[in-house]
Formats: structure tokens, C-alpha cells, sequence
């Protein structure tokens, strides 16, 4: 993901998006960052960055590097 900043230059930077989660969740962990419509439960970026947390760990110790491709399922 590349973010610019058409009208600030200086904001021009690369970041994926597990940096920019891990961020948001170190600055704003109560903020909403997920709305599940369905049933109205919410979850904070500090959830949201705990559970991507599990979810890479478990694929680091299935093998997965930087770089590898995987698929995503999301059932709702």
C-alpha cells in the first residue's frame, strides 16, 4: 500500500498494512476499527491487532515468509 499526500509531498512514505494497524492500534486501541452489522458488536483496533497477531504467528509457524502468497477466506 502506498499512501501520498498529493498536496504534502512530505507525506509521501510506503507502509503495509499490518504497520499501519499495528499503529492505529498503539495510538487510538479503544477507536472502533470493525462493525459487524449483523448482531452490532464492534471491535477496537487493539482486538483487531491481537488477533492479526495470532493469525501471523500461526502462519509463521506453518512455514509462510515475507513474500509467500497466500489466499484469505472470509466467511460471514
Amino acid at each position: 500500500m502506498i499512501l501520498r499526500g498529493e498536496s504534502r509531498p512530505d507525506l509521501l512514505r510506503q507502509e503495509v498494512l499490518a504497520d499501519l494497524l499495528q499503529h492505529t492500534a498503539h495510538t487510538l486501541p479503544e477507536q472502533i476499527a470493525l462493525i459487524d452489522g449483523r448482531d452490532d458488536s464492534d471491535m477496537t483496533y487493539f482486538e483487531l491487532n491481537r488477533r492479526a497477531d495470532v493469525v501471523a504467528h500461526h502462519l509463521i509457524e506453518r512455514g509462510v515468509k515475507v513474500g509467500d502468497m497466500l489466499g484469505v477466506c472470509v466467511v460471514v
